[in-house]
């Protein structure tokens, strides 16, 4: 019987993907539980991770558009109405594929942990049986579609005339149906990283849909190529090479993207592929959704400030270096070198007008909005013996410098107790020549030597009613401690720890409400009453018009298909951004993925990252983060 006239399979093909992908972009964008929301990634929609349901869908859908490719190619009239036919048998197939492969994988899984040869040895034993039957499998849907067999009558037949062409069969299913789809998920597992901007990102969409139908018709090919290979070594069954005198239907006149005066064909195939990443570009150009930019940062230096002045770009304090950002995705830079070298975040501040405060070793220094800089002569001298120091920018263009010092006591004991002055220091000038200097009080029970080098950090905040107020950590030392002032201009203060019972607090003393609005970050151990977990958002900064934003770990929607053996796998995190209207986060906040995180990132004891982030906030609402050792720089519209 002579072979029917092949035909193109990428117009049937194209009619099942491009509505499925039209419709899984949609799907993706409503507001689904438990799902990451829609946003744009350095230009380019990234949507949530498919679920179970759709999961279904796509493969389903998917197995029917190759089918119909497979019976275009094989010259059949009505190739979708045929795949359509055969699908139930085709999803069988699929679904025994499946079964097949996570027995092979179990048997496997029986001998772990174990040496690498044995484990090797066992899984070369495996794939043997496994190959064998998923080669069978594989022939399925172009026999079910060119011969009329359905069910278990098509897995038969399958199985009962392999011949000697199933190992060339076998490379040849693995080149052409294996490969190219996990090659292409392995490209295209995180496309947003690829992109620089909203051109690039919908150009990628339409390239990863093309992609996705130049897949499909490969398989196709590769699937009756091997059907038509392994078929010529079956004996005794002719029937089984060629489609079928009963399967085939009258002569019908061939469907428009056959007949030779449709040369729209093409045309149309190719505002079909691209039609899917338009509607992405659109809703990246039109829709109001989440922006988040993150650029690659190359300076090897420590953050220790940012700061995203009203009417500027970001600013970026590294230990010595002052970055002044070009644009808001901060894609260039203009340096200015500091006269000193920071050790701690607490001990650098940007002003919202951008000036840039600077404390280290008992020298301070202070650059304007235009970078130009000065700093003290040397020491200044109301610093000196202080151990620990932090800064604040004051509301009238001054700073003010908070120091803790351990003050020895009489020998009692040959302990040596010593307790913590806690001061506070206002001054109008890098020179600080004539301070305002007032003692907030005395850190008591504090069991440590002078000259211990113990671990200890202290910041300085001011509050809404323009009190400053001076937190103090030290393991090693006093614990949680809070200072604060009485008034703005603090004329006197008060020093106690916290975490003390409601009736318990002296007057003035800030509550814990209060203190998660000064944003200390996780100086305190937990300020949110009821207690705190892991998953809340540190540190914290201001949002305009009420509540924090605030940085916390969280874990994606899980993959739809995740395979383990032995111990639990290392699942990395992700680190979101939260927008809550409470300084608690109380209410639901709204949480924005910003970024994956390495796993030895997200198993640090405590609600921070394993790097500490820095965050800040523009007047108009937008946020730039970076971890103190940054490789990246982020920016969010939220």
């Amino acid at each position: 019987m002579p072979l029917p006239p092949r035909r193109a399979a990428l117009p049937p093909i194209l009619l099942v993907l491009v509505p499925m992908l039209l419709l899984q972009l949609l799907w993706r964008l409503l507001p689904l539980p438990e799902a990451d929301p829609p946003r744009l990634v350095n230009g380019m929609l990234v949507l949530p991770a498919a679920g179970w349901p759709e999961a279904l869908v796509v493969a389903v859908t998917w197995s029917w558009a190759v089918t119909a490719g497979v019976a275009s190619l094989a010259g059949l009239d009505r190739p979708l109405r045929r795949a359509l036919r055969a699908l139930p048998t085709v999803c069988l197939a699929l679904g025994a594929a499946v079964a097949v492969v996570l027995a092979g994988l179990s048997v496997i899984a029986l001998v772990l942990p174990a040496g690498v040869l044995s484990v090797g040895s066992v899984a070369a034993l495996v794939a043997v049986p496994v190959v064998l039957c998923l080669v069978r499998l594989a022939l399925v849907p172009p026999l079910a579609v060119l011969t009329g067999l359905r069910g278990t009558a098509a897995v038969a037949a399958a199985s009962s005339t392999v011949g000697r062409h199933v190992v060339g069969a076998a490379l040849l299913l693995l080149l052409g149906v294996a490969a190219p789809a996990q090659l292409l998920g392995w490209v295209l597992r995180r496309p947003e990283d690829l992109v620089t901007g909203p051109l690039d990102g919908a150009l990628l969409w339409v390239l990863r849909d093309a992609a996705l139908v130049a897949v499909a018709v490969l398989q196709a090919w590769t699937l009756l190529a091997a059907y038509r290979r392994f078929r010529a070594g079956a004996l005794g069954r002719p029937d089984l090479i060629t489609p079928s005198l009963s399967n085939q239907a009258p002569a019908l006149p061939a469907p428009w993207w056959h007949r030779p005066a449709a040369g729209v064909a093409v045309p149309i195939g190719l505002a079909a592929v691209l039609l899917p990443g338009a509607t992405a570009g659109a809703l990246a150009g039109g829709a109001d959704l989440p922006e988040v930019n993150v650029q690659p940062w190359s300076d090897s230096g420590r953050l220790v400030a940012l700061g995203w002045p009203a009417g500027r770009s970001p600013v970026i304090v590294e230990q010595s270096t002052v970055h002044d950002c070009l644009d808001d995705r901060c894609e260039r830079s203009r340096e200015t070198e500091l006269g000193l070298t920071v050790f701690a975040s607490s001990g650098a501040a940007v002003t919202p007008d951008g000036t840039v405060w600077a404390l280290s070793q008992h020298r301070l220094e202070r650059c304007d909005p235009a970078r130009v800089c000065q700093r003290s002569d040397g020491v200044v001298e109301a610093l000196r013996g202080s151990r620990w120091e932090a800064l604040a920018p004051a509301s009238d263009g001054g700073v003010l410098i908070a120091t803790a010092t351990p003050l020895p006591q009489p020998a009692a004991d040959a302990v040596g107790r010593a307790s913590v002055e806690v001061r506070l220091l206002r001054c109008g000038n890098v020179r600080c020549e004539r301070p305002e200097s007032v003692v907030l009080g005395r850190m008591p029970s504090v069991v440590a030597r002078q000259s211990d080098q113990a671990d200890g950090e202290i910041s300085v905040r001011v509050g809404a009613d323009g009190r400053p107020v001076v937190a103090f950590h030290s393991p090693g030392h006093a614990g949680e401690w809070l200072a604060w002032c009485a008034t703005a201009r603090c004329e006197s203060g008060q020093v106690a720890p916290h975490g003390l019972q409601e009736g318990s607090r002296p007057g003035g003393m800030p509550s814990d409400g209060e203190l998660a609005l000064l944003h200390f970050g996780d100086m305190f151990h937990c300020l949110r009453p009821g207690g705190c977990s892991d998953r809340e958002p540190v540190p914290t900064t201001g949002r305009p018009g009420g509540g924090v934003y605030g940085l916390a770990v969280g874990w994606p929607t899980p993959e739809v298909l995740r395979i383990q053996f032995g111990a639990p796998a290392q699942q990395a995190g992700r680190l979101y951004l939260w927008s809550c209207p409470d300084a608690f986060c109380r209410q639901q906040p709204r949480k924005i993925p910003l970024t994956p995180l390495p796993y030895e990132a997200t198993v640090r004891v405590g609600r921070l990252p394993g790097e500490p982030w820095l965050l800040a906030a523009s007047p108009d609402g937008r946020v730039v983060a970076a971890p103190t050792f940054p490789e990246q720089v982020i920016t969010v519209r939220p």
